[in-house]
């Protein structure tokens, strides 16, 4: 990994590596400090599990400007924790973080310029993970689908495209992870615990704000419920995404995300749990052939139909009919 911290006045600065022990805050974290004529800058980090925790403080003597770049790629959650940073990321544009906004960010590289203040502290907190981890989540939030996908090809994105201000809650376990009691092993594992806490956290506040962003005006509404009403009409033979698109008046795009914001899940998703209702009642409740019901479901086959019953019912359309 190539790192590289320049300052305005095209010197580049050199951390050196020292031990936190004297600080009051993650005591057993390494520290990277780096001063010069603009005041001095701490960074202390520690490793947590799948996690890399980092605090950082800026106390600046003079205005300074800063050129920092490195060439792997990034995914931090990401708090300003005092006063408020603007930056410019290459592939994001110009950032304004005020105190106590966050947002998860993905850069494929970085190349952030930042301008700070004479006479100011700046502090920030930020969990940095892999890509493995946030996987764990997908489809568990409104946005994050979206989001890795981004990551996957390799795009820069925020998680959020509003600002967002942490929670007293979010506030509250960052101050529990600075300052906490535990040493060793023990003080690990609870950094980890509260990362995975904090993480939740902020996907759900995010995810909260983006599904506000998401919200469908009234006509879009109405487009959504007339969807709705023709898939739950045509089980047997529904339209394609861009047939029911047109035939509502919209487009793929705001059919997919107005549809999953009113119903919680995709329209493919939709119709087949529609599907696998129609077709349990009709094997509980009638003598129809399997093959008939098949039809009727929209199934062009029994193996087929089989094979969606026994997904979704953990059960074959026969064990059903025989015990209920």
């Amino acid at each position: 990994m190539e790192l590289r911290l320049i300052s305005d006045r095209e010197e580049q600065l050199i951390f050196l590596e020292s031990s936190s022990a004297n600080l009051p805050w993650l005591p057993e974290a390494g520290l990277s400090t780096v001063k010069g004529d603009f005041g001095t800058i701490l960074v202390q980090h520690i490793q947590a599990g799948p996690f890399t925790i980092y605090y950082s403080q800026y106390q600046l003597e003079r205005d300074a400007a800063f050129y920092f770049a490195m060439n792997e790629p990034s995914l931090e959650l990401h708090f300003m924790l005092a006063n408020q940073i603007e930056y410019r990321l290459t592939e994001l544009g110009n950032i304004a973080t005020a105190e106590n906004e966050f947002n998860i960010t993905y850069l494929p590289y970085i190349e952030n310029r930042s301008t700070l203040r004479k006479c100011a502290r700046y502090a920030s907190f930020d969990i940095h993970f892999d890509i493995s981890y946030l996987c764990n989540f997908a489809g568990s939030y409104p946005a994050i689908d979206n989001f890795l996908n981004n990551i996957i090809n390799n795009r820069a994105s925020q998680y959020s495209s509003g600002k967002q201000k942490a929670t007293s809650e979010i506030i509250g376990i960052i101050r529990s992870m600075l300052c906490n009691d535990f040493t060793g092993i023990t003080q690990l594992f609870y950094l980890e615990s509260k990362a995975i806490e904090l993480l939740i956290l902020a996907l759900k506040v995010l995810s909260l704000q983006s599904a506000m962003l998401l919200k469908p005006r009234a006509d879009d509404l109405e487009r959504i419920y007339e969807a709705e009403s023709i898939i739950m009409a045509n089980l047997e033979n529904p339209h394609s995404l861009t047939g029911l698109s047109r035939k509502v008046g919209t487009n793929d795009f705001k059919l997919k995300k107005y549809f999953k914001y009113t119903y919680g899940k995709p329209v493919h998703v939709y119709l087949i749990e529609a599907r696998m209702i129609k077709a349990g009642m009709l094997v509980k409740d009638t003598k129809l052939p399997f093959a008939d019901i098949a039809f009727q479901c929209g199934y062009k086959n029994v193996p087929c139909f089989n094979k969606a019953f026994r997904k979704h019912f953990l059960c074959t359309p026969g064990y059903m009919r025989k015990w209920g």
